[in-house]
């Protein structure tokens, strides 16, 4: 486990990821941010647009799903359903339990168009919360070293044994910039989908086939959300029916 006052700066790091992907999600082309596409989605059009910082390409991309809000969030929140959600998700572990909204995280993509780009792992620390009239799942790289530990509690999610997040054969360590899913109700049953991703996923590859990934990603996800909780909606497990994900700082 780590110290005191490591802890403290993971939650830290993970409020200021939270503050980040909030301004994002209000900013406009009067900010910088390029209109790239707009398709038309099972419940409305989706609009992605990009902003370069650093000369890395940040994606934004809005939509709507006909559904509440937190339905949403627990789907997302569900690690073991991800795929369903996301084909290039492989998987993820929490490697430290930082506090009930707060755990440091090592995922595992698969390769996206077609192989074009290869397999990426990151580690991160992720945080869900409410803020600012919004539930959230906001994620920022760090580094984290853990001896192998039984996996603890992280909301909708009962991991398993975990490893050292150590270089795996086949994968490209990639980099996490502030990143988030942003869900806000307008409705009953209706909700705006803001996603951010926003990385460097290393490696000499074109911006625009970067975008185009992300871009792809952000649409299966709409489309699949749609359908999933249409077909069936998501429900708490019993043990989690009364919990609520926890107001954040960032109001």
């Amino acid at each position: 486990m780590s110290s005191p006052e490591a802890r403290r700066a993971y939650r830290q790091r993970a409020e200021e990821a939270m503050r980040t992907v909030l301004r994002y999600d209000q900013e406009t082309e009067k900010e910088g941010w390029e209109l790239k596409q707009v398709t038309e989605g099972p419940d409305g059009p989706i609009r992605a647009y990009t902003k370069l910082f650093s000369g890395l390409a940040c994606l934004k991309s809005y939509g709507h799903v006909d559904a509440a809000s937190r339905a949403i969030f627990r789907l997302i929140c569900d690690y073991p359903r991800r795929s369903e959600l996301d084909p290039n998700y492989q998987s993820i572990t929490v490697l430290e339990q930082i506090d009930e909204q707060v755990a440091v995280t090592h995922s595992k993509f698969a390769a996206m168009l077609g192989g074009l780009i290869s397999s990426r792992d990151f580690v991160a620390v992720a945080f869900q919360a409410e803020a600012d009239g919004a539930l959230l799942i906001a994620a920022t790289g760090v580094e984290h070293l853990l001896p192998a530990t039984k996996g603890r509690r992280f909301p909708a999610l009962l991991t398993s044994r975990i490893q050292n997040p150590e270089r795996i054969s086949g994968y490209v360590r990639g980099e996490t910039f502030p990143s988030a899913w942003i869900i806000r109700p307008e409705g009953e049953n209706r909700s705006r989908v803001t996603y951010i991703a926003h990385a460097n996923i290393k490696g000499m590859i074109p911006t625009g086939l970067i975008n185009r990934a992300l871009a792809s990603t952000a649409a299966t996800f709409y489309q699949r959300a749609h359908a999933l909780l249409a077909s069936a909606p998501v429900r708490p497990p019993p043990e989690e029916q009364d919990q609520q994900p926890q107001s954040g700082t960032g109001k």
